[in-house]
C-alpha cells in the first residue's frame, strides 16, 4: 500500500503526495496529490544553486507578476504554472496544479 507523505512547501503550505511515482519524463519523476488537485514532479538529479533560484523565481516572483495582473485570472485557467517547490529526501520538486477538465476530451477524440 501507498504511503501519503506530507511536506512544507517553499510558500509555507502543506504538501501531501501519495508515495507512488505515476509518471516520468527527461528529468523528473511525477507522484500524485491525494486528491489530485496537484502533482508534485521531483528532480532525479541534484540541482545547484542556479537551477533552485530559478525555480524560486518560477514559483514566486514570475507567478505573481503572471496572476496578480489584469487578465490574471483568465491565465490562471490556461496555464498550470508551478506555485512552489519541495524538498524531500535530498530531491527538490515542483508543485504544479493537475490539468483542469476543459483540458480533457469529454467523449475521446471521436464521438459515435
Amino acid at each position: 500500500m501507498s504511503t501519503i507523505i506530507t511536506l512544507t512547501a517553499s510558500d509555507g503550505s502543506t504538501v501531501q503526495f501519495v508515495n507512488e511515482r505515476k509518471a516520468s519524463g527527461g528529468l523528473k519523476d511525477v507522484f500524485f496529490a491525494p486528491d489530485k488537485r496537484y502533482v508534485v514532479a521531483f528532480y532525479r538529479d541534484k540541482l545547484d544553486h542556479v537551477a533552485r533560484e530559478r525555480l524560486a523565481l518560477i514559483t514566486g516572483t514570475y507567478r505573481e507578476r503572471i496572476f496578480n495582473q489584469e487578465g490574471g485570472d483568465y491565465l490562471r485557467n490556461l496555464l498550470c504554472w508551478p506555485t512552489a517547490t519541495v524538498e524531500h529526501e535530498g530531491r527538490v520538486g515542483v508543485v504544479v496544479p493537475f490539468f483542469a477538465a476543459h483540458f480533457f476530451f469529454k467523449y475521446g477524440s471521436r464521438h459515435d
